[in-house]
């Protein structure tokens, strides 16, 4: 079972129609239906693209028996955490920004949101308001993208208006509007102090908005992280090789990039494992205790896009 997004309409008509010729019927089947509406046997694989997820999804595994796999983990939280501490604030927040607005924040593995040291919130933000314009110095930018629907569109700037009413700071990351409908672009976004129960922290966000998540301690995050649902990559940023080899050793997650963003998932040596279930059920035959994911160790020497 091939589940496409509903959000890429076109582009799933066409991969549908390029994929029927290929394979027979029995042999593999296409669906742009939400998660969960689809039923295929027990011993259907499923292979997902990006779907929107949001707090009224049952178990995405088409049913009983099936696989969970990337994309498509039900009410699992797409989102990627951060670990930050003991590394330079530019260094951390251009790779975290770079990676967020890219494609306005429209990529499954993308950072949902950030936690760091309450001392440090005050600094980032800061940098984020020197970095940011800089590469998209106004709205209309080309290098800025647009948000893929109108339904996405809408349902970003409630997100944004439900965490002010609850008492977050929303604070825009550049000069200028903070929105253009006719284009459906949303600028880059900052919230601080978002509630837990706030739709920005209870579904993926799959879009230009950041929110930071203060914490005083490593176990605070690791247990605030296991207590939700799965998130689909995890990003440790330290140089504290103890600490990180601790959140990969407790926090259940899908594929891992240490001290960056993204990157595992472009390396093709590396076995595509984004979902968390899937993640922590494939064993190594060496050691069937030992959870195998994907996990890229980023040099921070490399200088940053601009």
């Amino acid at each position: 079972m091939v589940k496409m997004s509903e959000n890429s309409r076109h582009l799933a008509r066409l991969f549908i129609e390029k994929l029927r010729p290929t394979f027979r019927p029995r042999s593999c089947r296409s669906s742009t239906r939400p998660a969960g509406s689809a039923s295929p046997s027990p011993s259907c694989r499923s292979i997902t693209c990006c779907s929107r997820l949001g707090p009224d999804r049952t178990r995405g595994d088409g049913g009983r028996g099936a696989e969970p796999v990337p994309g498509d983990a039900g009410t699992r939280w797409q989102g990627a955490r951060r670990r930050l501490r003991r590394l330079p604030a530019s260094h951390r927040g251009e790779r975290i920004l770079f990676v967020k607005y890219l494609n306005a924040g429209q990529i499954c593995t993308t950072v949902d949101h950030a936690w760091l040291p309450p001392q440090h919130i005050d600094a980032f933000v800061r940098h984020a308001r020197e970095i940011v314009p800089a590469r998209y110095p106004r709205l209309d930018s080309p290098d800025y993208t647009s948000i893929i629907d109108e339904r996405s569109f809408d349902r970003l700037l409630h997100a944004l208006d439900d965490a002010r009413e609850r008492g977050a700071q929303v604070l825009a990351a550049a000069a200028g509007p903070p929105f253009d409908r006719a284009t459906r672009k949303i600028a880059p976004h900052i919230v601080l102090d978002a509630p837990d129960d706030s739709l920005l922290m209870q579904r993926e966000i799959f879009g230009p908005i950041l929110p930071l998540r203060s914490y005083t301690s490593l176990d605070e995050v690791i247990d605030r992280i296991n207590a939700g649902p799965r998130p689909l990559a995890l990003y440790p940023f330290s140089h504290d090789r103890r600490q990180v080899q601790r959140l990969l050793e407790r926090v259940i997650s899908g594929g891992v990039t240490v001290n960056d963003a993204l990157f595992h998932v472009g390396q093709h040596d590396l076995p595509s494992v984004a979902s968390a279930t899937r993640a922590w059920a494939i064993t190594t035959a060496m050691k069937a205790s030992s959870p195998s994911r994907s996990c890229v160790r980023s040099s921070t020497r490399r200088a940053s896009p601009p």
